[in-house]
């Protein structure tokens, strides 16, 4: 399956990096040295060659070159075909994004990726939850994030070059203002997603204080929490369901 973004570039994909196998060959071979050629009589013998083990681990650690191993995610189903593929083309696009973001050296820029990385996963995330919001993103998968790894590509091409000259200045300008107002849209379209679930809940909250209301117990819940806060006082208070028998 070919996994490549919008714009033809293969994402990056992300890696771990371990320690050389080496740096175990030379701890273990530091205590087989040890020995063979000092005696280990006691606890402290033990301790001193497994010091001298971890030293040499950690030297050779510093001086060897990490093992780097790709890190493979397990593709996220949710059950519809349109929400697996926006959320698989999202983390496709912040996989890249942040392979771009480490390339940049300015700390505005870099604090305002980081902020929109923050907030797509947070859409993602929604998107995982309730698929039947996947449509909300078409936009931000078709335009938004392809444009703003565009951009954020250029502006370290630029900082590379040193950011002078009115053009290059004006330029990284611009996409520094850009990727700001992107930040502020993309929380509110995040907000926006969750406004219809707000309505439900409020609705909600407004059926169950109807619903006490109604039975008389909306008074008693609140003597009861001055019952509890006034405690000490030994007052004694009646809920309002009691009168009525029930």
């Amino acid at each position: 399956m070919n996994n490549q973004t919008k714009d033809g570039q293969q994402p990056a994909p992300k890696v771990k990096k371990l320690a050389s196998p080496w740096c175990y060959y030379i701890a273990g071979g530091i205590c087989l040295l040890w020995a063979l050629l000092f005696p280990l009589y006691r606890i402290s013998d033990y301790l001193l060659m497994l010091g001298c083990a971890c030293l040499g681990w950690e030297a050779a650690s510093k001086l060897l070159p990490p093992e780097v191993i790709e890190i493979k995610e397990e593709p996220v189903v949710t059950g519809d075909m349109l929400a697996d593929s926006a959320v698989k083309e999202g983390k496709a696009y912040l996989a890249r994004l942040a392979g771009i973001r480490t390339g940049i050296k300015a700390a505005n820029v870099q604090s305002s990726l980081l902020s929109i990385d923050g907030t797509v996963e947070k859409i993602l995330a929604a998107i995982q939850d309730d698929p039947k919001k996947a449509p909300m993103v078409r936009k931000l998968m078709s335009y938004y994030l392809p444009t703003l790894i565009k951009l954020a590509d250029y502006y370290r091409k630029l900082e590379l070059q040193g950011g002078e000259g009115e053009n290059i200045a004006g330029s990284m300008d611009r996409i520094e203002e850009n990727l700001g107002q992107l930040d502020l849209a993309l929380r509110k379209q995040l907000d926006l997603m969750y406004e219809r679930d707000a309505l439900d809940i409020s609705t909600d909250i407004t059926v169950m204080e109807n619903m006490l209301a109604r039975e008389g117990l909306t008074g008693g819940l609140l003597d009861m929490q001055e019952a509890t806060a006034d405690e000490e006082g030994g007052i004694t208070l009646t809920l309002h369901g009691e009168e009525n028998g029930l």
